[in-house]
């Protein structure tokens, strides 16, 4: 049988099993010509429904990392952003989201005093968490608000130094994450005596990981025996493992929050952190870290330490909420073709590969790419609906096109929700239900906010 590149090659529960290869593809949805709306860079395909669109504050620019987040009972939406170089967070709810109040900004509401340099909602909606950089002292406040309550918020921790990053994510509604990065100008460390070494100083913060409750502001718990650098983790749904993707400098690894244990996975550069499986044995993860370093997504299994190939040159992948892998890319690509034909046009096409059966299904997009322009998708799923939002890009004679799709797996169908010249950056979020789509979209201070459902 020959090695398939795509998701099947590696993708293997036992070494007596030969994945079953079943193909079901669908037509792909018919081509609407007539546009019902826009984003601000996009065509909306005719009949697609929109509950929502407004236009962002003149100047606004879209920051890679902070998609929108959808607030309780899927009733409200926050985004942030940049103005003029400046952080400002604002919140959208009523009827058709068209109510705007800006909650947020540097040195004012969730950020007296500095800049906000992350900011999270937690899994339910209900509380919004910012980490600011104090100047003067040098410092990193945890900031928590109630989203019912609003209000400028209140500092639940603080850190002195002049740490090199701070990052935060919510491990469940009621605990927050902070990952410090190392000082720039070195650990902190008290005055020597003469013709004596200088000690650390105990009393000030460390880098690394530490968790903050909600409930009892000022309880930090830092779990101190974790001896390896981290960058931004990602809880499993356990809630036991949090996956780092590195930084420079710092390995891709997964620590145990129990033993506090280190565990590197993947190579030796930095990767991104796609998602972990419903029962948190397997890990997803994206980089330029094939052969020759050429892009695709891996899978990485806790239990066997196995690494495999979920898409070669695609980023895009995710588990489904019975644990099926779902990957976009083509069932024909190899490294090599990759390498060779970086421009080349393949297919596009979703893979399914099942844990249980090691059966492969393909799935047809129909729409034409390329290895290098493969490389540049992404990949929004939920497993409320076990839906996926993919932003996809195309080569034509004007230029690169883009398309944005919504694929639901429980049916196996495809629809086109907008499309239009690639223009800027596209950040999407599903709603806590999945029925609904945010994209935030924009070029040039021209961003717009635009909530899709679509068709079920």
């Amino acid at each position: 049988m020959r090695s398939a590149a795509f998701v099947f090659g590696l993708m293997m529960l036992g070494a007596s099993s030969c994945a079953l290869f079943r193909s079901r593809t669908p037509k792909p949805a018919p081509y609407r010509p007539v546009y019902s709306g826009r984003t601000a860079t996009l065509e909306i395909i005719n009949g697609i429904a929109v509950p929502g669109s407004v236009a962002m504050p003149p100047g606004f620019e879209p920051v890679p990392g902070w998609p929108p987040m959808w607030l309780m009972q899927d009733h409200g939406i926050v985004v942030a952003g940049r103005i003029a170089g400046r952080t400002e967070v604002f919140s959208f709810s009523g009827e058709k989201f068209q109510s705007r109040a800006k909650i947020g900004e540097d040195f004012g509401p969730l950020a007296d005093g500095g800049r906000i340099v992350d900011i999270a909602v937690n899994p339910d909606g209900s509380e919004i968490a910012t980490a600011v950089v104090i100047p003067n002292p040098a410092r990193i406040e945890i900031v928590f608000a109630s989203i019912i309550g609003g209000g400028k918020g209140t500092v639940a921790a603080s850190f002195d130094g002049g740490f090199t990053f701070a990052s935060i994510v919510w491990k469940n509604n009621t605990t927050l994450a902070l990952t410090l990065g190392p000082e720039s100008n070195g650990p902190r460390t008290a005055p020597a005596p003469p013709d004596q070494s200088a000690e650390p100083d105990a009393t000030q913060p460390a880098s690394g990981l530490y968790l903050i409750g909600v409930t009892g502001l000022g309880a930090v718990s830092h779990l101190d025996q974790i001896k390896c650098p981290l960058g931004r983790v990602n809880f499993s749904p356990n809630g036991r493992f949090a996956a780092s993707g590195g930084t420079i400098g710092a390995l891709p690894v997964i620590v145990d929050t129990t033993s506090q244990a280190c565990v590197p996975f993947g190579p030796h550069s930095p990767v991104k952190i796609l998602g972990w499986s419903p029962d948190s044995t397997s890990l997803l993860y994206a980089g330029d870290v094939g052969p020759n370093h050429l892009p695709g997504a891996f899978r990485y299994n806790l239990v066997t330490g196995a690494t495999s190939v979920a898409a070669i040159a695609s980023p895009s992948a995710a588990f489904a909420s019975d644990g099926t892998l779902v990957a976009l890319g083509d069932n024909e690509l190899t490294w090599r073709r990759t390498a060779d034909y970086p421009h080349a046009t393949i297919k596009s096409e979703i893979a399914l590969f099942s844990p249980i059966t090691s059966e492969i299904t393909i799935n047809s997009l129909g729409f034409a790419v390329t290895p290098k322009l493969l490389a540049e998708s992404s990949m929004a799923f939920t497993q409320a609906t076990d839906d996926a939002a993919i932003d996809l890009f195309s080569p034509t004679p004007n230029g690169v096109f883009r398309t944005l799709i919504d694929y639901s797996y429980p049916a196996r169908q495809a629809f086109a929700l907008a499309s239009g010249a690639a223009r800027g950056p596209l950040l999407m979020s599903w709603s806590h239900r999945g029925s609904m789509l945010a994209v935030l979209d924009g070029v040039g201070g021209d961003s717009k906010l635009t909530i899709f459902a679509p068709p079920r």
